[in-house]
């Protein structure tokens, strides 16, 4: 709380006093919001309760390898060039108990200021990717781990992908690394001992399905799901799609309808426009990875998806699991609650990894200040050279 106090303080008096008020109108508008919200999530409640299946408690103890990763928040933009860095690591756990020393890695890139800042983020997220997954199948291949948890949907990167094609940036080099970024997923999938937690969903599929099962703008439709869920799901419950929906990637096509579908829907076309979101997430894996329509379905039918809520003070999170998955293993899992972590609901080994390779937002800068140094040290030309390079292309921000 001190730390929030100290952000006000940071501000001249007259513009706190600005962004007081600010803060009061903005409570005054959502009080009637929120009370909107609480009006249709009653409505939608009894249409998906009964999707609800309590989990079995177990105590069943396995051994779980979880891998995440971390990246600059802001890049360090020099007059020279844009430097960003990456972190990975890995925690092999049982209940609590470390099994190993965490494993970790680390990346670097660099380019420069004509390129689009677009184009740096695009390739360090697949180099971050490719990274994660490199680390999950080293996992995968040991004898004593029972399942691999990753940060994240296992195609999540297929969006990124996509804007990269339209956009024109693709090179002959992110071809390469993202061929090999797509191989790696393909044999996570293919294992069947891992899953992928994706803690920031955005997805709306409940809203956009009772829409068009009731051909109408249902209230829920503006809503993620898991701001839903919150309100309605017991603990100790999962929410599989498949059980409310209808096919493999059924929340992907729901979700995308709700996004098709604008304020008014008086001419809207349900069933056209169900047709065109379906369109819509194949198209979006064929562009991406320029592969068949035949593959694109295949990676569609190879994964589902499913709500998880362990505590009853935490938010559930959405997992994804390949659908030939050991699902009672899974079940086994998420039974045993020393798993997960009371504060966040989330599995403790993925929180455990989080805080270990997490960057500091002033750490590019330091990075950058670091390679610096030792270039000064090696350099035989004029230093002036050097500082220039370095000097910050924006002089009123330290990186």
């Amino acid at each position: 709380m001190a730390s929030k106090e100290d952000t006000w303080k940071n501000l001249p008096i007259d513009l706190q006093e600005r962004f007081y008020y600010e803060a009061e109108e903005e409570a005054g508008r959502l009080l009637d919001a929120i009370a909107e919200v609480e009006r249709a999530v009653d409505e939608g409640r009894r249409k998906i309760s009964n999707s609800f299946e309590n989990l079995k408690k177990t105590d069943r103890m396995m051994t779980i390898a979880a891998i995440d990763s971390s990246r600059s928040v802001t890049p360090g933009e020099k007059l020279g060039a844009r430097f960003t860095v990456y972190s990975v690591g890995m925690v092999v756990v049982r209940g609590l108990e470390k099994m190993e020393e965490p494993r970790y890695g680390a990346g670097r890139l660099r380019t420069s200021q004509s390129s689009s800042s677009e184009f740096t983020r695009y390739l360090l997220a697949l180099l971050q990717d490719l990274e994660e997954r490199k680390m999950a199948l080293h996992a995968l291949e040991r004898g004593d781990v029972d399942l691999v948890l990753i940060d994240g949907s296992f195609f999540g990167f297929s969006y990124e992908v996509f804007r990269i094609r339209r956009e024109g940036l693709m090179t002959a080099s992110m071809e390469r690394l993202l061929k090999e970024t797509y191989d790696a997923t393909q044999e996570l999938i293919n294992s069947r001992r891992c899953i992928g937690v994706v803690k920031r969903s955005r997805t709306r599929a409940i809203g956009g399905f009772l829409s068009y099962k009731e051909k109408r703008r249902h209230p829920l439709v503006s809503l993620s799901d898991k701001f839903i869920l919150t309100l309605v799901m017991p603990p100790s419950t999962i929410l599989k799609y498949p059980t409310l929906l209808t096919g493999p990637q059924s929340f992907k096509i729901y979700s995308r309808l709700a996004t098709q579908m604008g304020a008014s829907v008086s001419t809207f076309d349900f069933d056209k426009e169900l047709d065109n979101a379906r369109r819509w997430v194949l198209d979006t894996f064929i562009g991406a990875f320029q592969i068949s329509k035949e593959e694109a379905e295949d990676i569609i039918s190879s994964l589902n998806r499913m709500y998880v809520r362990i505590f009853k003070e935490d938010s559930p999170f959405e997992m994804e699991y390949p659908t030939n998955v050991n699902m009672q293993m899974i079940l086994d899992y998420l039974g045993n609650q020393v798993n997960f972590n009371e504060a966040t609901g989330l599995p403790i080994a993925l929180d455990m990894v989080d805080e270990l390779v997490s960057i500091p937002r002033e750490f590019t800068r330091d990075f950058a200040q670091e390679v610096e140094a030792r270039i000064a040290q090696k350099y035989d030309g004029k230093l002036e050279a050097i500082r220039a390079f370095f000097t910050n292309l924006n002089p009123q921000k330290e990186i």
